[in-house]
C-alpha cells in the first residue's frame, strides 16, 4: 500500500462532503518548512471539496518533496519562473484555478479546521457577497498566541469602499472570494511588495459587497523579514500608490473625492517619512508622479 503522506493523516474523520469546488492558492519561496504546516492546515479542514495549487515562486528549496510527501492529488506543485513577489506567484496559477471559489493562504499563516467551511456556507447563502474574510490571531514567529490581529469591531457597511479608503481590512490569508470576480478583477499588482492585495481588493469590492467574520480563522505569522515587515516609508509609498491607481480607475464619482483627499493625506505623510529619512528621490516621487505611473516605483 503507497503511504499518503502527512495529508492523509491528517485528514479529519468528519468532513463536509458537499458543496462546490474551492481551490486554494499558496504561494511559496523557500519556505518549505513553513510550507508544510500551512497544508497541514488546510489538509484539516471540515470541508472536503478543495485543490490546493503550490505556486512556487522559484524556489531553490525542493518544494516538489514537501508536495510529493502530501501523496494526495487534490494538492499539486506549480513551479514558476522567480517573480520576486507573492503577487506574480498567485498570477502564475490563477490560470489553472478551476474551483467557484478561491481561497487565499500564504506559506508562513495557518487555518482553523472550520475556516472554509464556514466562509463557503456565507457565500452560498448570500450570492451579493464577492468576498469574505476573518479575523485571526496575530503570533509572532511561531509563539502560539490568542492575541487578534484586529482587536477592536470591524463595521464593514454595503459599501465597503469608503472604509478601504480609510485602511485594509482584508487579511489574505484569511480570504475567499467568487473565482470569476476576482479574475474579472485581477491581476494582482507585481510590483507593490505589501500592499498588492490591498490594491486587488479595491477591485474585488466596487464589484460586489464584502462579508467580515470577527472569528478567528486561522493564525497570521509575523516573522523578521516576510514580507509584512515594513518601513513606515513603504508602507505611505505603497498605500499611496494604491489609492492614486484606485483614483484614476474608479468611475463612481462619491468615491473618487474622498479617494483624493486621502491622497493628499498620504502625500503629506510620504514626505514627512521621506525628509525625516532624506530620501529625496521618493520625496520628487511623491510630488510630481503621475497617475498613470503610480504602481511603478
Amino acid at each position: 500500500m503507497t503511504r499518503r503522506g502527512e495529508w492523509a493523516e491528517t485528514m479529519p474523520t468528519e468532513c463536509a462532503q458537499d458543496g462546490p469546488l474551492v481551490s486554494v492558492v499558496i504561494p511559496t519561496f523557500n519556505r518549505a518548512d513553513l510550507l508544510r504546516r500551512a497544508l497541514r492546515s488546510v489538509a484539516a479542514q471540515t470541508y472536503r471539496n478543495l485543490e490546493v495549487l503550490v505556486a512556487d515562486d522559484g524556489s531553490t528549496e525542493d518544494i516538489a518533496a514537501v508536495v510529493a510527501q502530501i501523496g494526495d492529488e487534490r494538492v499539486r506543485h506549480v513551479r514558476l519562473p522567480h517573480a520576486g513577489s507573492a503577487g506574480g506567484a498567485r498570477n502564475g496559477v490563477m490560470p489553472l484555478v478551476r474551483g467557484e471559489y478561491c481561497a487565499f493562504l500564504d506559506s508562513d499563516d495557518e487555518w482553523e479546521p472550520e475556516k472554509i467551511a464556514r466562509q463557503t456556507a456565507v457565500l452560498r447563502q448570500k450570492p451579493d457577497v464577492v468576498l469574505a474574510w476573518t479575523n485571526a490571531k496575530l503570533a509572532i514567529g511561531d509563539a502560539p498566541s490568542h492575541r487578534l490581529y484586529f482587536s477592536a469591531p470591524i463595521r464593514l457597511p454595503d459599501d465597503p469602499i469608503p472604509l478601504l479608503l480609510k485602511l485594509n481590512p482584508v487579511i489574505i490569508s484569511m480570504s475567499i472570494g467568487k473565482t470569476e470576480t476576482l479574475r474579472r478583477a485581477g491581476p494582482f499588482s507585481e510590483t507593490l511588495r505589501v500592499m498588492a492585495d490591498y490594491d486587488m481588493w479595491m477591485r474585488v469590492l466596487s464589484a460586489g459587497r464584502g462579508y467580515y467574520d470577527p472569528w478567528p480563522g486561522g493564525t497570521y505569522h509575523r516573522y523578521p523579514g516576510n514580507l509584512s515587515d515594513v518601513d513606515l516609508l513603504s508602507d505611505a509609498k505603497e498605500r499611496l500608490a494604491v489609492l492614486k491607481n484606485f483614483a484614476r480607475w474608479t468611475n463612481n464619482a462619491g468615491h473618487r473625492r474622498p479617494a483624493e483627499r486621502y491622497i493628499l493625506a498620504e502625500t503629506a505623510r510620504l514626505l514627512f517619512h521621506a525628509v525625516r529619512g532624506r530620501r529625496w528621490d521618493v520625496a520628487r516621487k511623491a510630488l510630481f508622479q503621475t497617475d498613470e505611473d503610480a504602481l511603478n516605483w
